[in-house]
């Protein structure tokens, strides 16, 4: 199995996480996991990201990400106490590889870097009478006759 031109990270990003020996098994999985992966991460931050277009710090996170669901695909909690050892999964994520919370947060940060706001604000001088702006249509200090810029008219 090949990876798309739009897996976010590479096979190789993943390997150098891991500290085991990849067999066929495993390398069918990374690849799998980064299709994965890649779509979480364009869900959350750019949907037009692709292999190059991606920033770097997105395709470590995918790469992480993949990484741990190898090590704990089920995504079990491990509980050991002397000769007893405990283990159930409460992620509902679990089984494939996901985000964290805060890597989500993060990779939509990333993904819209500022948030563009339009707002209107009516905006009116200073002491506007509001008859003469009705009637002339343009803005007039209260007291008619008075330059708005000089002392006393």
């Amino acid at each position: 199995m090949a990876l798309s031109s739009d897996a976010l990270t590479t096979s190789e990003d993943v390997i150098s996480r891991l500290e085991d020996d990849i067999d066929d098994v495993l390398a069918t999985m990374i690849e799998a996991g980064i299709e994965e992966i890649s779509d979480e991460a364009r869900d959350f931050g750019s949907p037009s990201w692709n292999a190059r277009s991606v920033p770097k710090k997105v395709g470590r996170m995918c790469a992480s990400a993949v990484a741990i669901w190898i090590r704990n695909p089920a995504s079990n909690t491990m509980s050991r106490a002397d000769d007893e050892s405990l283990s159930w999964s409460a992620d509902p994520d679990g089984g494939k590889p996901h985000f964290t919370q805060d890597d989500r947060e993060r990779i939509a940060k990333i993904g819209t870097p500022y948030m563009p706001a339009v707002s209107t604000v009516q905006v009116s001088a200073w002491e506007t009478d509001p008859q003469v702006l009705a009637r002339y249509g343009i803005y007039s200090p209260t007291t008619p006759g008075v330059h708005p810029f000089l002392c006393g008219g």
